[in-house]
């Protein structure tokens, strides 16, 4: 609705303004709403603005810096070389943040020349923190340095996205699973969360959801995990002990704590409890437990350590009594934040993300394994896990096939989306690390037991280890059914709404056409072997006509993407375009690549046998006001001929020519101006 509402405001002063000073109060608004923290919005106010005025200097600087501090950040570089072009002084850190879009579209080699101009530009300034400047550029050419080695080499990963059930529009993060893979606990700041309140970003508070897995394997609708844990502000998971039972959570008292909550007999939550002896006035943010529950490693910026966020542990000993809180390594703490650490069940790794070390970017996913008594050093997982983006809050399922994780990424549904990593080793190795570690268990159980039982029941676990990997990771990999499905619905009342749905692939050619059941629900299945782009067009009598894209990867696993979709009624007096109507140049003749947009508008009309409607014509600036008034004129009458001859009567039509009276936008730009100008309506009256 905002976004609307502001869309109408920019449209408004394209016709009451110039375009100069159109361009010039979007820009005002814009700043405004950046100031305040909304930058999603701001960042749609900066592009319409640089629509009105592709020469807007600020607007695509602002537009560029927006897109690096929301989500799709590469885009940013466009805008922010266009600015640069306009004006090389906009900002002292242009090429800072060049490269940081560069970076992010791991365009390497040109963001490491972006921060070399940078330094340039450094070398120069009198700025007091200037050394602390130049080593953030040298930490990010580093960055890059490591990008390009882990970019270069083969994947060993299979990365698949959980979805729209699980994923939405917002940010889905921090997942913590049950050790049987059975129950996935997250965090989403999705539109619904408890109280429905938005911070100062704009962004709705955390909430924390449940998501179980059916009989099939696949990952339920998550639900609320209530307002026994969740509150109307940020609330957070953190943490999950191996059996299930004790959930941590995160809330920002006292500089950021964690609490715990213990499953009752019935499977809810009680009431989240600070835990005392490890919380201070600074943030502890992360925690994880050894699988017998006498380890704890957490993540705190309290004084002390090498960064910001350290990682800390504490022992229990056979009393019942925590340690106090010992910083973890110095092999695995840096200048830098370390964060969202996870023990495996076995105690042998610990995972954690970290901005320090060969980062790529942001934060990147980390390995230690337990040498003796001391961790060894970090290993980086790589990519695909690893982006020059934040990979962060990885845990892994009790028998360590499956990995699930946050990270942001092109391609995803929102910001940050939870996904699925399988870890395709070798049938032969995963045998022989899970027969060690189960064979050292026979051992220790079995010490007084003979020599030769001992072989046995090693032989034993080898034959049902093989069995269990087979099934794990040899079945053969073909790609499975991609099932799209969704409701459609009145946007304003949420009524279902009985629609028929038009799939349009690449080429824009009708591939299917579905019809929904009586309460709005669709269904279809699409079989793909490499990614593919279509359109769904929706349209029912009475509303108006919505088109969507929707990107489909192929995937290994039966998947479901879920598209609902919200459909407005038409309001008299309310102007609609009609965005596929094309006449040969300078001529009132209508092309035949109209049709399927003229047959949709006839379809309307004849399933509203009342509904009267006017037919506008609008052109570019070129030409005089005269001929253009008589040309927009002819082919809004073109169109209302084509409906009488369909059957409609002219008693239900009327054409009206504005010429060039009315411009959406600016006509400086022959692609994004004078485009939008050229266009036919339609009013209902």
């Amino acid at each position: 609705m905002l976004k609307q509402i502001l869309l109408l405001f920019l449209i408004s002063l394209c016709i009451q303004k110039s375009f100069a000073q159109a361009d010039a109060d979007a820009v005002k608004l814009a700043d405004e709403m950046y100031g305040y923290g909304d930058k999603k919005d701001a960042l749609d106010v900066y592009l319409q603005a640089v629509s009105l005025n592709p020469k807007n200097a600020r607007a695509n600087f602002m537009a560029g810096r927006c897109y690096e501090e929301t989500n799709e950040k590469d885009k940013s570089v466009k805008y922010l070389e266009k600015a640069y072009q306009l004006d090389p002084k906009i900002s002292p850190d242009i090429h800072y943040l060049i490269g940081r879009g560069y970076h992010f579209g791991a365009q390497f080699d040109k963001a490491i020349q972006n921060f070399n101009l940078y330094k340039k530009d450094l070398s120069t300034s009198t700025a007091s923190n200037k050394g602390d400047l130049i080593k953030k550029a040298d930490k990010h050419i580093a960055e890059c340095e490591s990008g390009k080695i882990f970019y270069a080499k083969k994947a060993t990963k299979e990365l698949v996205n959980l979805g729209s059930v699980v994923n939405t529009e917002y940010e889905e993060y921090a997942p913590v699973i049950s050790s049987d893979e059975s129950i996935m606990i997250f965090t989403s700041r999705r539109q619904g969360t408890t109280g429905n309140k938005k911070d100062r970003d704009n962004e709705f508070f955390e909430d924390i959801y449940v998501s179980k897995k059916d009989k099939g394997g696949k990952w339920g609708v998550p639900q609320n995990i209530g307002t026994a844990v969740n509150t109307e502000f940020h609330d957070a998971t953190n943490g999950l002990s191996h059996d299930g039972k004790e959930l941590y959570i995160y809330r920002e008292t006292h500089g950021g704590d964690i609490y715990k909550c213990i499953q009752t007999a019935d499977g809810n939550w009680s009431k989240p409890e600070r835990i005392e002896h490890i919380n201070t006035k600074y943030e502890e943010a992360s925690i994880t437990f050894s699988s017998d529950g006498k380890t704890m490693i957490f993540s705190s910026d309290r004084p002390g350590g090498k960064g910001r966020l350290d990682l800390y542990f504490c022992k229990l000993d056979d009393k019942g009594v925590w340690s106090q809180p010992a910083n973890l390594s110095e092999t695995l703490n840096t200048q830098y934040d370390e964060d969202s650490p996870f023990l495996t069940e076995n105690g042998k790794f610990l995972y954690f993300s970290s901005s320090g070390h060969n980062t790529m970017g942001g934060y990147d996913i980390f390995k230690s394994t337990l040498e003796g008594d001391k961790w060894g050093k970090p290993e980086n997982m790589g990519y695909p896990i690893n982006t020059v983006d934040d990979d962060i809050y990885y845990v892994e399922s009790g028998d360590g096939v499956h990995g699930y994780y946050a990270s942001v990424r092109n391609g995803g549904q929102g910001e940050k989306d939870i996904y699925k990593i399988t870890n395709a080793v070798p049938v032969e190795e995963l045998v022989k690390d899970t027969l060690v570690s189960k064979a050292e268990e026979v051992v220790k159980d079995s010490v007084k037991a003979e020599v030769t039982e001992a072989k046995a029941e090693v032989k034993e676990v080898k034959e049902e280890i093989k069995e269990e990997v087979k099934v794990a990771v040899a079945e053969p990999k073909t790609f499975k059914t991609i099932t799209i499905k969704g409701r459609v619905f009145d946007g304003q009342s949420g009524e279902p709404v009985q629609a028929s749905i038009d799939v349009l692939d690449e080429k824009g050619k009708v591939i299917k056409t579905i019809t929904t059941s009586a309460d709005g629900y669709y269904t279809f299945p699409l079989n793909e072997k490499k990614q593919r782009n279509y359109k769904l067009i929706v349209q029912t009598a009475g509303f108006v006509k919505k088109t969507i894209s929707l990107s489909v990867k192929p995937s290994y696993e039966e998947t479901e993407t879920v598209q609902d979709l919200a459909l407005s009624k038409y309001v008299a007096g309310k102007k609609y375009i009609l965005r596929n109507i094309y006449f040969d140049f300078n001529e009132a003749s209508i092309t035949s690549q109209s049709e399927p947009e003229l047959q949709r508008l006839f379809s309307m009309l004849q399933k509203s046998p009342n509904m009267k409607i006017e037919i506008d014509g609008h052109t570019d600036y070129v030409g005089t006001a005269e001929a253009n008034k008589i040309l927009s004129q002819k082919r809004a009458q073109a169109v209302v001929n084509y409906l009488i001859k369909k059957g409609i009567s002219s008693e239900r039509l009327k054409a009206v020519g504005y010429g060039k009276e009315h411009p959406l936008a600016s006509n400086d730009d022959e692609n994004e101006g004078r485009e939008l100008n050229r266009r036919t309506e339609f009013k209902i009256l």
